[in-house]
């Protein structure tokens, strides 16, 4: 099996894996941002299919790339968020007897993707949560009030939560993380 890390190809046994691939991505200081299995790219952990890989290659990014990466998919959402959510909304508002769990999917897919975005920024910076930490504060939020809600079909009260509580909550957590992306990838571009 071979092993190809950061443009280096090694020859390794399977059980070699992990360990080759925590010193090198640790001593260069790379995050793992997926791996590439006998050609076909994932993004999550892999094991099962690395045993009986040809050649399998771990796709890495510095800190900084992570961070533009994240950037970049925070200022895509400020064009298209507030379209989306406004649009569910509006149909929670509008016809509530006839509004679709699906509806309030998308907001909750966005939801997570946006407090797993802050989680990481924040474990990999290793810098605290602000104060009230908002995540919990969402968590929190979506499990008991919005949850409670739907399934008591009240989806103007849905609609009230997203509108009124959840969305500038999150809000919020996009603002401060690009702020606080900013701050740590500007000076580095200096």
């Amino acid at each position: 099996m071979f092993l190809v890390i950061d443009g280096n190809r090694f020859a390794v046994e399977y059980d070699q894996v992990q360990n080759i691939v925590h010193d090198y991505v640790a001593a260069k200081k790379l995050l793992i941002s997926g791996y590439r299995v006998d050609g076909m790219i994932y993004r999550y952990d892999i094991l099962d299919r690395m045993k009986s890989a040809e050649e399998i290659e771990i796709l890495t990014q510095t800190v900084a790339e992570y961070l533009s990466d994240v950037l970049r998919e925070l200022n895509s959402y400020d064009t298209s968020v507030d379209k989306i959510l406004l649009g569910v909304i509006k149909k929670l508002y509008v016809n509530p007897e006839d509004s679709d769990i699906a509806n309030v999917g998308q907001v909750l897919e966005f939801n997570t993707r946006i407090v797993d975005l802050y989680r990481q920024v924040h474990a990999l910076l290793e810098i605290a949560p602000t104060e009230p930490n908002k995540t919990v504060m969402i968590d929190t939020l979506v499990s008991t009030d919005l949850m409670d809600s739907i399934q008591n079909r009240d989806f103007v009260n849905v609609a009230d939560i997203i509108s009124f509580e959840l969305f500038p909550l999150i809000r919020e957590l996009m603002d401060e993380l690009q702020e606080k992306i900013q701050h740590v990838i500007l000076p580095a571009a200096e």
